[in-house]
């Protein structure tokens, strides 16, 4: 097979993404070698006697838009190259189909050329970044991509590449653990470095991979607009086991190998290098809102101090606590520091509340590690324990936790948690039994407090049950307005703790789901209320006659003067009822509206007389 050495494109084509390049993918060049190594910099990590080897062109800070195919937002590139395409010079930030290749003459690394079993005097170019730095935790780690021109099929495979060279790099960590030096800059899952051939998935013109390995990490880059190099990894992260609060140092190097040119280059996260903090978790109990606590002369508790991994160092963490509760008063003495073994993740601390017998209610326990490497400073990680007087004793079960609702004089077991060895029921009225774990309760009254205190040995446990009746009460009602009359209404109230669904009957009547009776007439009603459980009560409701019955008390008329005149006169006079009264008369053909005025003017006949009231109520009598 022949390959051409890299790929050929149309000169508009090179322009017009060259351009966009710029927007997408922004370098801008290193100010210092401090300012480059402080960018990396994340949480638990504190760095110093900063040097870059190399020329300042070839680092620079990085910002990629719509990460620009590299999953990184922002941080530093290392390149053997250009970092920054500058007039006609490609960096990193040009077209796929632009060549990067600067070679600037510079020497290789003997480190590298170790690492990679290759004469230094094959190394070209090395761009290196190093640095000392105390790690808080026991690990550190940081995100990178490595990337390169010389992903190609000339260059990709070790039979292709003219006698296996091509550009190298590696993160060398040293210091305390690491008695030579040695790159983090691995395959994940493996000890193989990364490099070209370890991570490759490079495709022939026909897209059939040359010599894949590793090809989950590799990304072919073609046709990018925004990012030079042919070919790079997938986000990838370097991890090492530390000491916490020993100095290491860390050396970042790329490099030519065999030539000059074809860039190749690294890209870190920035804010990534970071080391791993202490955790802080309980094995107390916790209550039912997930609060951690102790109980005195109950429930001891234990707190595991954690590191992220097994180390084959010991690791002393300095503790601060706080709170109301005070370290040797209501606790048994705890330590000013733990250590944590070597071979080890964790360690426990144990915790025993002190019983005093003074009732002081609930305090509360903080503790605290300090910041790793100094035995002041903010403490980090707190953790919050209450301490209580008694344990929670549970009465049940299957109950709501304070209440309980049961039919009116029905007996109800009172079951509290079996374990302790004496039982203390107050107030002993109604109950079978004071003494005992289950005792049953007969209530006399609608509503009742009852209180359990258990013991064993040291341990003391209290609970209170609040216990009503379900009971049916009358909200509201109207009586009836008029004689033999059906305005009457009734609506009943029910207390909580009835079982849905809850249903409702007046005397004999049908039983319905709303509380509210209309159309009712004068009388005693027995109003009951039944849930799903069959529980039932009731109430008697007398419905009355508010007013008295409206009546016809008299009626005078006199006589027409003459056959024909309408001057014979008809004066009514009402009683009972609700006043005002109204009055119409009836000549057996038509009658006349209500009116306030008692006296009607009229002629010689029979008239049907009638009276309303305010409520409506309507009283007729028969006058001739």
């Amino acid at each position: 097979q022949i390959f051409l050495p890299k790929k050929i494109v149309l000169l508009f084509f090179f322009c017009f993404f060259s351009v966009l390049s710029i927007a997408q993918l922004n370098i801008t060049p290193q100010t210092t070698a401090n300012a480059l190594a402080q960018s990396l910099v994340g949480t638990g990590i504190t760095i110093s006697n900063v040097t870059f080897t190399g020329n300042p062109l070839m680092a620079g800070y990085f910002r990629a838009q719509n990460n620009a195919g590299l999953g990184i937002d922002t941080g530093i590139v290392l390149t053997n190259g250009r970092a920054k395409t500058t007039g006609g010079n490609t960096g990193v930030n040009d077209d796929a189909g632009q060549l990067a290749s600067t070679g600037w003459s510079l020497a290789g690394d003997a480190n590298l050329a170790t690492a990679i079993s290759s004469p230094v005097g094959d190394l070209h170019d090395a761009c290196i970044l190093e640095f000392d730095f105390v790690p808080l935790g026991d690990s550190i780690k940081f995100n990178y991509v490595f990337s390169s021109e010389e992903y190609t099929p000339a260059f990709a495979c070790p039979d292709l590449s003219g006698g296996g060279y091509n550009d190298a790099f590696a993160f060398f960590i040293s210091g305390p653990g690491f008695p030579t030096l040695q790159n983090i800059a691995l395959v994940p899952g493996t000890s193989l470095p990364v490099s070209i051939f370890n991570v490759n998935n490079v495709p022939d013109f026909s897209g059939t991979a040359l010599c894949p390995n590793n090809p989950t990490y590799y990304v072919d880059n073609p046709s990018n607009a925004y990012f030079s190099h042919d070919g790079h990894t997938t986000v990838l992260r370097a991890l090492a086991v530390v000491q916490p609060c020993q100095t290491y140092h860390l050396k970042l190097v790329i490099s030519d190998v065999g030539d000059g040119v074809w860039d190749s280059g690294v890209f870190l996260e920035a804010g990534s290098l970071s080391s791993n903090i202490l955790a802080l978790t309980t094995v107390t109990d916790l209550d039912t809102s997930g609060i951690n606590y102790l109980v005195e002369g109950c429930r001891p508790g234990t707190i595991t101090i954690k590191r992220q991994s097994i180390t084959p160092f010991p690791q002393v963490v300095n503790l601060y606590y706080n709170g109301t509760a005070i370290n040797g008063v209501d606790v048994q003495t705890l330590p000013p520091s733990v250590t944590i073994p070597a071979n080890q993740d964790s360690v426990l601390l144990n915790l025993i509340p002190i019983v005093d017998n003074v009732e002081e209610g609930i305090e509360l326990l903080e503790i605290s590690n300090l910041p790793p490497c100094a035995s002041t400073g903010s403490p980090q990680n707190t953790i919050i324990i209450q301490i209580r007087d008694y344990d929670t004793l549970t009465i049940g079960p299957g109950r709501n936790p304070d209440t309980a609702f049961i039919c009116r004089n029905a007996v109800l077991p009172l079951v509290a948690n079996s374990g302790y060895t004496n039982y203390d029921w107050t107030p002993n009225i109604n109950l079978s039994n004071a003494n005992i774990q289950n005792p049953l309760a007969t209530l006399t009254d609608s509503i009742a407090n009852y209180f359990c205190t258990a013991t064993v040995g040291t341990c003391v446990a209290k609970d209170s049950l609040n216990i009503k009746w379900k009971q049916i009460w009358l909200q509201s009602k109207t009586d009836i307005l008029c004689n033999n009359g059906t305005t009457g209404k009734i609506l009943v109230r029910t207390s909580t703790g009835w079982q849905a669904p809850v249903v409702f009957q007046a005397n004999s009547g049908a039983w319905q789901s709303s509380p509210l009776f209309n159309n009712l007439s004068e009388g005693n009603y027995v109003v009951r209320v039944k849930d799903a459980s069959g529980c039932m009560d009731s109430i008697v409701v007398n419905l009355v006659q508010s007013y008295p019955d409206l009546l016809v008390n008299a009626i005078d008329t006199t006589f027409a003067s003459c056959s024909g005149n309408p001057d014979a006169t008809i004066t009514i006079q009402a009683g009972g009822g609700r006043t005002p009264y109204t009055y119409s008369i009836n000549n057996g053909t038509v009658s006349t509206p209500f009116q306030a005025s008692n006296i009607f003017n009229v002629l010689q006949g029979n008239y049907t007389i009638t009276i309303k009231d305010a409520n409506g109520c309507i009283v007729t009598d028969l006058r001739t």
